[in-house]
């Protein structure tokens, strides 16, 4: 059999007058500090099976003498009772550092018991720490249902947890494609502002061509009335030569 054990808290309990073993864990209101006890929260693991049991000290001490005349055998000592019959005597209950300090204590020794042979397999330790068939069952089956739900609520989270990489793949492929498209906005922008300055170049170039054929019109015009002016007058002074002759 698998076991561990351990002590992880304490807590004050008003303890059965009739059954030491039993406690009240959630004392009722009116109770005075000289009627309560305290237990102390065994955390018990064995078999896949966890449960806590409140344990008073008393308890420990019986279970103690039990292992004894059972197992015939030395086992860990227990934590003495120091500080607690101080503050019994004065009808308080125990200091809160006293009762953590046992605490650790009772973590250790317990701890310390399992691995002495013959303990976990033992009547007495059975005696403490086995709850009962139906009980034990219940555990179980309230564990299972409670794995199965937790399996289902894994199972939604990893299909929200899926969903969601489906979706933020989507979007960056959204935005992947967005950025290929402002790319290709500012290349056609850059094409069209070229295409706009060559054109304007173009124009530019035309007007000058038209001026440039203007003023090669005017000056060829302008050389053929000189001409025609030097010509008619040579004429003349030709006619004029003749004449005197």
């Amino acid at each position: 059999m698998s076991l561990s054990l351990g002590v992880s808290s304490a807590e004050q309990v008003l303890p059965d007058r009739v059954n030491r073993d039993a406690v009240l864990r959630h004392p009722l209101e009116g109770t005075s500090q000289g009627q309560l006890a305290v237990a102390y929260s065994l955390d018990v693991r064995r078999d896949g099976l966890s449960y806590t049991i409140p344990v008073r000290f008393s308890r420990f001490e019986r279970l103690a003498q039990e292992l004894k005349a059972e197992l015939k055998c030395d086992l860990p000592p227990l934590p003495g009772k120091r500080g607690f019959v101080l503050d019994k005597l004065l009808g308080g209950p125990a200091a809160p550092h006293v009762v953590e300090g046992r605490t650790r204590e009772l973590d250790k020794w317990v701890r310390a018991l399992v691995e002495v042979e013959g303990v976990v397999d033992s009547n007495a330790l059975a005696s403490l720490i086995f709850l009962g068939v139906g009980a034990e069952t219940a555990i179980r089956e309230a564990r299972a249902a409670h794995d199965e739900e937790a399996r289902s609520h894994t199972s939604r989270l990893e299909q929200v947890s899926k969903e969601l990489r489906t979706a933020s793949a989507y979007a960056r492929a959204c935005r992947d494609r967005k950025d290929k498209a402002d790319q290709r906005a500012r290349q056609l922008a850059d094409a069209l502002e070229a295409t706009a300055s060559l054109l304007a170049r173009k124009r530019d170039l035309q007007r000058l061509s038209g001026a440039w054929r203007t003023w090669a019109r005017t000056h060829a015009r302008g050389k053929e009335e000189r001409a025609s002016k030097q010509a008619a007058a040579a004429a003349a002074a030709i006619q004029a030569l003749t004449a005197r002759a």
